[in-house]
């Protein structure tokens, strides 16, 4: 389907489509339009604007036209951030050709008692030491795209999927990485927060923080602090100039009301506050910037000394660590052969023995 709208629906779906989402047929094509001139003044959106692939958003959202902007926002902002799932998806490229033909996303004829379509998800349909899982999810995403586009029943009733887990073995199990996932969650999630291509003058990454694009009587502030930490984290594992530079938040406060500030408690406050300030494995990260000190003034030992102040002082203050551990990371920027050689072996030994007593001592 493409360009204008032609309604396949039964006259039975056409009814059931009126009572469950909201679908007025008079009004129809008003709402496709008042969507469509919103999407000409998004310039970070790059959508097809023709009626169908507007309706099956609306559709999607119950004709909530301001569900719809932040669903078509989410949609391309999933494309921006997870080009492995999204570009060249030629259905003839060999790997993905190979993936399509396995049957692992299949489709059945027909539809369910309540009038979905049913799907087949086999999850051990390819092999795990040779097919990345990243190149599975584009070949069902290009799948379900087709799908969304040819069965106009399914933008009414929706889809229901059933997994076969036969034949799953531990090494698909280790393909769902904490990374994957997050990039699964952030589609299924609301996009509230919108990397922008390239930098700032400063080589930081800039997230532009939209906070008042979703509805506070529909998403708590929960979800919206889950679904900006889980961006949050995919850009600074996936970017790797941001753990050098770091990030800069940028907010747009279109559309934030009292609603939106209320719904920022005092607790909730508090609760990100923490949240933000470990990895997403709850680790407590230490930066150590080996260079930022002159070695002909200052020996390794001093600087050890002072190290060790601020990790003991860390330790004594901060009860988390104590269960989840730290991270570090280290920056040698500004690194020479001076600060190299002023770590003598007799300083490593050292060094590792006490590391040794702190990590069975923790």
């Amino acid at each position: 389907m493409g360009g204008g709208y032609v309604c396949t629906l039964s006259p039975e779906m056409i009814q059931r489509a009126k009572e469950e989402i909201n679908e007025d047929p008079d009004r129809r094509q008003q709402d496709i339009e008042h969507i469509r001139d919103w999407l000409k003044h998004q310039p970070h959106i790059k959508a097809r604007m023709d009626d169908w692939t507007i309706l099956r958003f609306l559709r999607g959202c119950k004709f909530s036209l301001e569900r719809t902007k932040e669903k078509l926002d989410m949609f391309y902002t999933c494309k921006t951030l997870c080009p492995e799932w999204y570009k060249n998806r030629d259905p003839q490229d060999k790997k993905l050709r190979s993936i399509l033909e396995l049957g692992a996303f299949l489709p059945l004829p027909g539809y369910d008692n309540k009038g979905r379509k049913v799907i087949i998800i086999r999850t051990a349909a390819h092999d795990a030491n040779t097919t990345p899982m990243d190149v599975v999810f584009k070949a069902t995403h290009l799948i379900g795209d087709v799908l969304a586009d040819e069965d106009e029943q399914a933008s009414v009733t929706g889809l229901v999927q059933v997994l076969d887990l036969q034949g799953v073995t531990a090494a698909h199990g280790l393909q769902m990485s904490p990374a994957l996932v997050k990039k699964a969650m952030i589609i299924w999630q609301v996009s509230i927060m919108l990397p922008l291509p390239g930098y700032d003058r400063e080589g930081r990454k800039v997230l532009f923080g939209r906070w008042g694009i979703y509805d506070p009587k529909h998403v708590s502030m929960d979800e919206v602090i889950r679904t900006c930490s889980i961006i949050f984290d995919l850009v600074m594992e996936e970017d790797e100039q941001c753990n050098l530079t770091g990030i800069v938040l940028a907010g747009d406060c279109t559309g934030l009301s009292l609603s939106h500030a209320m719904a920022f408690t005092p607790a909730i406050g508090r609760k990100s506050m923490v949240f933000w300030q470990y990895d997403h494995l709850g680790r407590k990260v230490m930066l150590y910037r080996w260079g930022t000190y002159d070695p002909q003034k200052i020996s390794v030992d001093d600087m050890t000394r002072a190290s060790l102040v601020i990790s003991d002082v860390l330790c004594e203050e901060d009860e988390q660590s104590s269960i989840t551990g730290i991270v570090m990371i280290g920056d040698s920027e500004g690194m020479t052969a001076s600060h190299v050689l002023g770590y003598t072996p007799g300083m490593m030994k050292k060094a590792m023995v006490l590391w040794q007593v702190m990590t069975n001592t923790r």
